[in-house]
């Protein structure tokens, strides 16, 4: 079993505000993933990762104060978490896309459930760090830093961030019209 932990992790995001339709060129790698949230004393989850070979990996994660613990775990380890999963929290339901541009690693997450919309992460070296977005992508609204578009918040409150989403696209689309 392989157990992998973060540095403080250095991300900006970006909430897309149209469909994506990503170019058949672009090298990418696509992973259908499913987490879901366990009762806990910090922030716990499971993963379910379908590769494009249709092989899965199942994966526990703690996180605390912002470093994560990412551990691989068998099916069986998986299915015996599940007995604490938490009632308070939605699963979420994405696809993402990692993909590298102009020496960057990004990642898409395509959100189906509990909410529709997509979100753009980029790790970089420092915040304030110039980050080039892909023309294809189309209008995006800068998120970095907004806690309720985190994965923990979307699971537990996804009406609250879909109201946050469409508030924030209307306030960027009047702002660029002046």
């Amino acid at each position: 079993m392989s157990q992998e932990e973060s540095a403080l992790d250095v991300e900006r995001s970006w909430l897309i505000t149209n469909h994506i339709i990503i170019p058949k060129e672009l090298d990418v790698k696509r992973l259908k993933i499913t987490q879901m949230y366990l009762v806990s004393e910090h922030i716990e989850w499971l993963s379910q990762a379908q590769h494009n070979d249709e092989s899965i990996e199942y994966f526990h994660t703690t996180k605390k104060r912002g470093r994560e613990v990412e551990k691989t775990i068998t099916p069986e380890e998986f299915n015996k978490y599940m007995s604490r999963l938490c009632s308070e929290r939605q699963a979420i339901i994405k696809t993402r896309t990692i993909f590298e541009y102009h020496n960057l690693k990004y990642e898409l997450d395509q959100f189906f459930h509990p909410v529709l919309f997509s979100i753009l992460v980029v790790e970089v070296n420092k915040i304030d760090q110039e980050v080039p977005l892909p023309s294809w992508l189309g209008e995006s609204v800068e998120i970095t830093n907004k806690k309720s578009f985190s994965n923990q918040r979307i699971s537990k409150s996804p009406d609250a961030a879909i109201k946050k989403a469409d508030k924030l696209i209307a306030a960027h689309r009047e702002s660029s019209k002046s």
